[in-house]
């Protein structure tokens, strides 16, 4: 026996075997204390999940399509056999309850290349997004503007009888207490209650939002991208098209030598000769093209329904493209038309030219006058041959960027009085989208993208020839109608009060629409006054945060969803 190893001493007198009787009996408890101890873990593990449910964060899904794209309710995954390009096909509850199977084809046209994209009889409808919201936060501090709020619902809904609203929503939060609210030209207004001091509200400020980039970023909505072209023959003659599905490229060649592709071999990349040449977008296309200003195409979700209404200008948009010179001294320039900050200069061409050296400079051209320089800046990225540079313009909300490899390099806001604002023509109902170029090689340009801003428009329930929060041009002037929308602030006998809009603006029950108010939430947070169309800042449940379990894969489109689509986990902004 090694002699280094200690040995257990037992007391004297005490025989070894009763000695370890007896400790292992009073280490070893009853069957009944560890039923009662395992009873005890599990209701206080069953305590701690409700406590973190009830007040700290609290799962949901998506049962509608009010904030799609941003957020998925019962859908259909569309991808397109021609170009490749993957979009939602909202579907009504009512129609097809969740996880059901259509009982018919159904079909939405690809906004990308307008190839008709079927699903057959059979199909299973998807789940919608399921969320976690933060319901903590808000106990501490006050919701920002464009946090995607859930809250519970202030319309009179059947409650069975017991005191409260019972329904769910989430929307995008747009207006808060101690604001007065105008939607004009499809964006959003606001102004101290009472007042008509209106400015614009930008979902691109900082100070109203950490989140702003991640939040603009999250609302564009694809217009076109070059990345998506078809495989076969996109003329009306090509199969699985008509007249109706028919496509060409989009872009077209102003002046310059250009390879844009062709009906029979379109291309993903534009290549550019050499010397001076531009490029323009065609919003509206020819017959026996795309429309892509159409319903159908800007707003893809909706096909097959009737909650796509009349098209509408379109003014703000993000052009981007991956700039690639083989020169040493190439330039860019990316430009689109739109009401600046000069009214009496009506529609504008707004130019961001990037130099060779990394130069930025905006600029301003009338119908009629010479360009007017905006802003300018140096930046430490020079436009290098045979290096791809990504560049963006942004005009968003009265306000213009340039970003260059995803950093904003320069950035011009036009803050307008009301009185100028009145003073600006009405919106053009497509702008005139450029790309410029001047190199003594060929270039080339790759993933160029158009996008469209979200377009906030008042909805169809007039009041006196006024919807809800409703701003009109009349006589050179703006009228915001006889009972504006005033956002009152928590005080005795009343809530502050919130005003809400859903992403998918032409399919979203949301504060434009509502008409009636619970009598339970008007008494207690209402003061007992008719106040519909808002929401209550004590029936705010929480930030939503995070998709973390989109709808699922199924091994066939008839097959349940089993297999998490893991792509789509994201951050919610």
């Amino acid at each position: 026996m090694n002699e280094d190893v200690p040995q257990s001493v037992e007391p004297p007198g005490v025989p070894e075997t009763a000695a370890a009787t007896a400790v292992a009996a009073a280490r070893t408890p009853t069957t009944d204390e560890t039923v009662k101890e395992t009873i005890e873990s599990i209701v206080i593990a069953f305590i701690l999940a409700f406590v973190f449910r009830a007040f700290i964060v609290e799962p949901f899904i998506i049962p509608t399509g009010s904030m799609a794209p941003t957020l998925l309710g019962a859908h259909l995954q569309m991808d397109c056999p021609s170009c490749g390009y993957r979009f939602d096909l909202g579907i009504d509850p009512g129609d097809v309850p969740e996880g059901k199977s259509l009982s018919s084809t159904r079909g939405g046209d690809c906004p990308m290349c307008n190839y008709e994209v079927p699903a057959s009889a059979g199909t299973k409808v998807r789940s919608g997004d399921r969320i976690l919201v933060d319901k903590f936060t808000y106990h501490f501090t006050d919701p920002s503007r464009w946090d995607v709020v859930v809250f519970k619902a202030p319309q009179d809904e059947p409650l069975g009888g017991a005191p409260a609203p019972r329904t769910n929503f989430i929307k995008r939060l747009v207006g808060l207490p101690g604001e007065r609210i105008c939607l004009l030209d499809g964006n959003v207004f606001v102004a101290p209650a009472g007042t008509d001091d209106f400015v614009i509200a930008r979902k691109t400020d900082p100070a109203t939002n950490r989140h702003w980039q991640d939040i603009q970023r999250a609302v564009w909505q694809p217009i076109y991208h070059s990345q998506y072209v078809p495989i076969e023959d996109g003329r009306a003659t090509g199969p699985g098209r008509d007249s109706r599905h028919a496509w060409r490229v989009p872009w077209v060649a102003e002046s310059g030598d250009w390879d844009l592709g062709t009906a029979r071999s379109p291309s993903r990349v534009y290549r550019f000769a050499g010397g001076a040449g531009a490029i323009r977008f065609q919003m509206d296309g020819p017959y026996g093209s795309t429309q892509y200003d159409d319903p159908r195409t800007t707003h893809p979700y909706n096909q097959g329904s009737n909650s796509l209404r009349d098209r509408h200008p379109i003014e703000d948009i993000r052009l981007a493209c991956a700039f690639l010179p083989q020169a040493d001294e190439a330039s860019i320039s990316l430009s689109t038309t739109a009401r600046l900050d000069r009214p009496d200069l009506g529609i504008e061409t707004l130019a961001a030219s990037v130099s060779a050296n990394g130069g930025v400079r905006l600029t301003a051209t009338p119908a009629e006058g010479k360009p007017r320089t905006l802003a300018e800046a140096e930046t430490n990225t020079t436009l290098k041959p045979g290096v791809t540079t990504q560049i963006e313009l942004w005009l968003v909300d009265d306000e213009v960027s340039v970003w260059i490899e995803g950093e904003r390099v320069l950035v011009q806001r036009f803050d307008l009085a009301w009185e100028q604002i009145a003073q600006r023509p009405r919106q053009s109902a497509l702008p005139e989208v450029r790309i410029e170029v001047a190199s003594e090689a060929p270039a080339e340009l790759r993933r160029v993208e158009l996008d469209r801003d979200l377009y906030y428009f008042p909805d169809r329930y007039p009041s006196a020839g006024f919807a809800r929060a409703e701003a009109k041009r009349i006589n050179g002037g703006i009228d915001v109608g006889p009972n504006p929308l005033d956002l009152r602030t928590n005080s005795t006998g009343h809530d502050g009060e919130l005003f809400v809009l859903g992403d998918n603006q032409p399919a979203s029950k949301d504060g434009r629409g509502w008409t009636d108010v619970d009598g339970w939430v008007q008494l207690r947070y209402f003061g007992g006054d008719f106040r519909p169309g808002v929401v209550p800042r004590s029936l705010l449940v929480g930030r939503a945060f995070l998709v973390y379990y989109p709808a699922p894969h199924g091994s066939s489109p008839q097959a349940k969803g089993i297999f998490p689509d893991f792509g789509r986990l994201r951050f919610i902004h």
